[in-house]
Order: structure tokens, then C-alpha cells, then sequence
């Protein structure tokens, strides 16, 4: 049999259509966020962005913006994307995918508050590349509004999941500039105060993004 005939793997890869990846979900605990300030985030009660539980029960813990709480009053991630991360220049297949998935409620605190219709989270970004001589800021702040509703303060429904497009609020440049092990700071906040007798909850975070399903060439390996 000629060398032209044999199964090559290397020469079925390098002639078929380009990878799309895959997507791969990466939870966060709420233990790894941060006040916006980069200090721990202190218990209920300490200051307006607190940790608490979900309910009185001491069950599932919840980071939680009191009624009070405003723009100003942000928590923060440090984050990095992995190695595997599919940035826009590699290959021809979907495109990157990069977003924060936030699980929060909006919670009444008395059993007598109207709902805030017009609370959102808001999602912004800071990142650098080595080699990079300064810090690039997303180009549009991502959010959802997560007001319209409110839940009683013993219950523990209401909680729904909120997708942050953080790579649809890049510009065209990020885009291109976004790479595999890219810093990344996620800083998250009410776009306004929560309102009287409200508290607004965040139970889990997920960073979502694509990877790349690559193989390396036989002569780089």
C-alpha cells in the first residue's frame, strides 16, 4: 500500500472543515468574589452588599444588595480564560463565546414592598494580555433587568438565571485581541438603588465560553 493510500489522521484533520469547539461551563463560588474595593465580602448587616443565606434557615448561601444598595456598590472576579479558550483567530468554525451567568432573585423583605420593574444587574469587564501596555475596558456595559418581580422573604422561588453577553459588549478590536489566558475582571452592581424593603440575591455564577478542539500538528508536538 503507498504511503498516499494509508489512514493518516494528521493529513484527515488538516483537510477537514475548521473545528467549532465546544462549550464549557466553568461555576464560580461565591467565595471568589470580592467588594468592588477587592476586600472580602462581609456579612449581612456589615454593608450594603453582604453574604448571607436564601432564608431564615441557614440554608444556601446568597450575596445579597439591601435595599440601599446602589451603581456604586459593586462586587468583582478575578478571573482567568483558560488555555484552552477559542479567541477569533483560531480557526474558521463559531464564533468565541464568552458570558457570566448570574442566578438571582429580587426579594421582598417585608411582605408589604413593591417591586422594583426597573432594577437591572449590570455586567462590565477590565482585561490584559502580556505584552499589552494597558488595561482594555468593555465597550458596553451587558445587563438584565431582574425587578419585575418579588418574592417573600421565607420563600425560595423566584430565582432565575441571567445571561451576560460579555463578548457581544466587546468592540470589533477586543474581539480580535481577546486570547487564551487573558486576565479578566468581571465587576457586577445594580444599575440603581434596589428600593424600600427589597433585598436583591445572587445564589451561583458560571462563566461560559467556547473551547477550542484543536489538535496540535505531529511536527509541533
Amino acid at each position: 500500500m503507498s504511503a498516499a493510500n494509508k489512514l493518516n489522521l494528521e493529513r484527515v484533520i488538516s483537510e477537514s472543515q475548521p473545528d467549532t469547539g465546544f462549550i464549557e461551563d466553568a461555576p464560580v463560588p461565591l467565595g471568589a468574589w470580592t467588594l468592588g474595593a477587592g476586600t472580602i465580602i462581609p456579612a449581612t448587616g456589615a454593608g450594603v452588599v453582604g453574604a448571607s443565606t436564601v432564608t431564615s434557615t441557614g440554608v444556601l448561601n446568597v450575596l445579597l444588595w439591601n435595599a440601599t444598595a446602589d451603581q456604586t456598590d459593586t462586587i468583582r472576579l478575578d478571573w482567568t480564560l483558560p488555555g484552552q479558550f477559542k479567541s477569533k483567530n483560531i480557526g474558521q468554525g463559531e464564533a468565541p463565546v464568552l458570558q457570566l451567568l448570574i442566578k438571582a432573585r429580587l426579594r421582598d423583605t417585608t411582605g408589604s414592598a413593591t417591586a422594583n420593574a426597573d432594577l437591572a444587574l449590570t455586567a462590565t469587564a477590565s482585561f490584559h494580555s502580556v505584552g499589552e501596555t494597558a488595561i482594555g475596558a468593555l465597550a458596553a456595559v451587558v445587563s438584565n433587568t431582574v425587578g419585575a418581580v418579588d418574592y417573600a422573604e421565607a420563600a425560595v422561588d423566584g430565582f432565575a438565571w441571567y445571561t451576560f453577553d460579555i463578548y457581544g459588549g466587546m468592540s470589533a478590536a477586543q474581539k480580535t485581541a481577546l486570547v487564551p489566558l487573558e486576565s479578566i475582571q468581571f465587576v457586577v452592581a445594580p444599575q440603581e438603588a434596589v428600593g424600600t424593603a427589597l433585598a436583591l440575591e445572587v445564589m451561583s455564577t458560571v462563566i461560559r465560553y467556547r473551547r477550542h478542539a484543536g489538535l496540535e500538528s505531529m511536527s509541533s508536538r
